[in-house]
């Protein structure tokens, strides 16, 4: 877990501290302005935006260790949600994604695709979620399925 000069996570090891950092963040930055308190409207309209924004900065810590090795984690969790709200032939997905070096030795690889799935390709990143509902699930690197 990385920290900040303050002390708190920059790279926030779950969810809800995520949520916390957003918060606090929102209070550190009215505390700077010439009359704190008087702008009752926080930088965030809504319950929503705050966890959006805890979820991208969350889903930077998955990245992280695979990051180290070469692989990207930019836009991880945009990309994942937009995976994950895409229907497939009318379902929802009831798939899983690992996400891992796969490399790494860590998971044990029942099949290889010759060619990798970008996971910035939705439909098709959609689609072998799909097939991953069978008891196995897809290995991701951040990048590519």
């Amino acid at each position: 877990m990385l920290s900040s000069d303050s002390g708190r996570d920059t790279c926030p090891s779950s969810l809800l501290r995520a949520v916390i950092n957003e918060v606090l963040d929102d209070a550190y930055e009215e505390l700077l302005r010439p009359h704190p308190g008087s702008s009752l409207v926080p930088r965030w309209c809504s319950l929503e935006e705050v966890v959006r924004q805890a979820a991208t900065s969350f889903m930077y810590a998955p990245g992280i260790p695979i990051n180290q090795h070469g692989f990207g984690y930019e836009y991880l969790f945009e990309r994942l949600d937009l995976i994950s709200s895409m229907l497939y032939e009318g379902t929802t997905g009831t798939g899983r994604l690992l996400l891992a070096q796969p490399e790494g030795g860590a998971v044990n690889m029942l099949l290889r695709f010759t060619e990798p799935v970008s996971i910035s390709a939705p439909r098709w990143s959609r689609k072998l979620l799909k097939i991953a509902s069978s008891g196995a699930s897809l290995i991701a690197d951040g990048e590519k399925i």
